[in-house]
């Protein structure tokens, strides 16, 4: 991947879910900075920002070390949420819907 990372929309309500779910750290498109200004002082000053402006300062930033010492995309951790199970269910290309 190489590129541009461009503006998304919605980003004070994915801020603050980020909040809520323990996050410590977040990666957005430069161009979105000026939203910064929505989000409450309180969780903007609790939370760390990377502006980033191409898909490779994404990529290193996502992969850069924690202050724990374990890389953030550290396929041997879990650290997903404790969520309930889902059951998916097969469904055929012949299935009407």
């Amino acid at each position: 991947m190489r590129g541009r990372v461009l503006p998304v929309g919605g980003i004070k309500m994915k801020i603050l879910a980020a909040h809520r779910a323990g996050l410590n750290t977040v990666i957005l498109p430069k161009r979105n900075e000026k939203d910064l200004e929505d989000v409450p002082p309180e969780v903007r000053n609790s939370m760390d920002f990377v502006l980033v402006d191409r898909i490779d300062d994404a990529i290193e930033a996502a992969l850069m070390p924690t202050g724990d010492g374990i890389v953030a995309a550290d396929s041997r951790i879990d650290r997903t949420l404790s969520l309930p199970e889902i059951e998916f269910s097969p469904v055929s290309a012949s299935s009407k819907l």
